[in-house]
C-alpha cells in the first residue's frame, strides 16, 4: 500500500514532468489519501485554478476514476 502525498497530487493534476512516472505507481498500487493531504491538495489547487480545481479533486476522488488521472496527467489529451 502507498499512501498518496499532496505533492503527487498536484503533479498529478497539474500534469507536471514526473505525472506519468507518479500515475504508474498510483495506478498499480492499493492506495490510500489521508484527509490532511486531501485538504492541502484543495488549498493548492483552488490557488492555482479556483473552485474549479477543488471540484475537479472532489470528483476525482469520490469517483476514483483511472481514466480522469489519466486526462489529468496527458493535459487532456
Amino acid at each position: 500500500m502507498i499512501i498518496v502525498d499532496t505533492s503527487v497530487i498536484i503533479a498529478i493534476m497539474q500534469a507536471e514532468p514526473e505525472c506519468a512516472t507518479f500515475l504508474d505507481h498510483v495506478r498499480r498500487a492499493d492506495r490510500a489519501l489521508s484527509a490532511v493531504s486531501m485538504l492541502e491538495a484543495g488549498m493548492v489547487l483552488r490557488a492555482c485554478r479556483g473552485p474549479a480545481g477543488v471540484a475537479e479533486l472532489a470528483d476525482l476522488v469520490e469517483a476514483g476514476d483511472r481514466s480522469r488521472l489519466i486526462r489529468c496527467c496527458t493535459g487532456g489529451r
